[in-house]
């Protein structure tokens, strides 16, 4: 059964978005979809984070104001002691196909070269994907990389009514209906 909440993110994410919404460099979340596995680190989260490369399809038209349809994205993964985490509280960076935060030198690493996917020319976590997974655009990181407080909240208006108080947890965030209430102090004269 659907809520309120869940008609008006229905109806959001049926907008379509236009290449304005999506500049090279600009970072989005994605939607997980069921079939997604759970493993390896990495994968466990809620939701993706990717930076948009380029766009790759968009309706006919043109312009700044055509609905895209695919885009080329590098993943970021949480990252947690220079590996894969699926702790969606820590530094989200730029994925290596080996599962660990890209460097320049992932291009010629052979753990990395030998991970890459056949016919990749980069050790970057690359993919393409349909606009339709994007479920929220102008996600913002802190210069070390953690999810700022805004994006966070933003994140969890996006949660399943079901779902809300795991992904507000996930996220660190405390859940304003469950909130304990404030002790009043007493005033010192």
């Amino acid at each position: 059964m659907f809520d309120a909440a869940d008609r008006q993110r229905g109806a959001l994410e049926t907008l379509r978005l236009v290449v304005s919404d999506l500049p090279p460099g600009s970072v989005v979340a994605l939607r997980r979809a069921d079939k997604d596995p759970w493993d390896p680190l990495g994968y466990g989260t809620h939701f993706y984070i990717a930076d948009v490369h380029e766009i790759i399809e968009t309706e006919p038209g043109g312009g700044s104001d055509a609905a895209v349809r695919r885009l080329a994205c590098v993943y970021r993964l949480p990252i947690a002691r220079q590996q894969a985490s699926n702790d969606m509280k820590k530094p989200w960076h730029r994925a290596c196909c080996a599962m660990h935060p890209y460097d320049r030198n992932c291009e010629t690493r052979r753990m990395c070269v030998g991970r890459r996917p056949h016919g990749s020319s980069t050790s970057l976590m690359k993919v393409e994907i349909e606009a339709d997974t994007i479920f929220e655009t102008g996600i913002t990181l802190t210069s070390s990389g953690l999810l700022t407080m805004e994006s966070k909240r933003r994140l969890a208006k996006s949660a399943p009514s079901a779902g809300r108080a795991e992904w507000l947890a996930a996220l660190g965030l405390m859940d304003p209906t469950n909130a304990p209430e404030r002790k009043q102090r007493a005033k010192k004269r």
